[in-house]
């Protein structure tokens, strides 16, 4: 390979010529039946090429939604959604990125992650054009039942609760500027343990979370 730096947008399909079909190998076996390139055989075919062209990714997830319901059989079926933003830099420093929505259900705590994993898959596929001749379902398949006619939604506790009444309270402040935009305005004029820190990098932490929303609060 020459010594010239070489942009994104020229790297991008060298990237995709050299990494070709990335066949599915892999078969869900949780309800319906199907074939699918999961997540770690996406990013082991890519990583080393992107390597060799001096390519890196960072990522930020935002408008984050989770809720809670019992289902007929009295289990909680949680849901996650969210937005997840991929960008890609190249050795020149210049960039380009991709935003993928993700959403994932789960009878346990995996709808955050399932979610997350989908949208970060999905934006290198899209991006690198990875040749697939069929929709790229989950690997984890969830069949949801119908919702209880009596039960109402769970209402969600501890980290949970902190990020649904940020989400909620974060969309109804004065101004242009709302949601997660506002939110990681308020963290950069923040002091003390939340000072420098991004929103996806406190979004797990519900003390941190908690102190964000005494500043949301505050800023009202």
């Amino acid at each position: 390979m020459s010594d010239k730096k070489l942009s994104i947008y020229e790297i991008i399909p060298l990237v995709r010529e050299e990494v070709g079909v990335i066949r599915k190998a892999q078969e869900a076996t949780g309800g319906a039946r199907y074939k699918y390139r999961g997540t770690d055989t996406i990013i082991n075919a890519l990583a080393p090429v992107l390597n060799k062209y001096g390519v890196f990714t960072t990522v930020e997830d935002f408008d984050y939604n989770h809720t809670s319901t019992v289902t007929a059989s009295n289990k909680v079926l949680t849901t996650a959604t969210l937005l997840k933003k991929v960008t890609f830099y190249g050795p020149q420093g210049d960039s380009v990125y991709s935003i993928c929505a993700g959403e994932n259900s789960d009878y346990s705590d995996k709808a955050t992650g399932g979610a997350s994993t989908y949208a970060y898959r999905y934006a290198l596929v899209q991006t690198f054009v990875l040749p697939t001749d069929e929709d790229d379902p989950d690997a984890k398949y969830v069949e949801k039942e119908a919702p209880a006619a009596t039960s109402a939604p769970v209402a969600p506790s501890g980290l949970d609760a902190v990020r649904a009444r940020l989400v909620e309270k974060s969309k109804n402040v004065p101004g242009d500027v709302t949601g997660s935009a506002y939110l990681q305005v308020l963290l950069d004029s923040a002091t003390g343990d939340l000072a420098g820190r991004k929103l996806a990098q406190v979004w797990s932490d519900e003390s941190a979370l908690k102190a964000l929303e005494a500043l949301l609060e505050v800023a009202k």
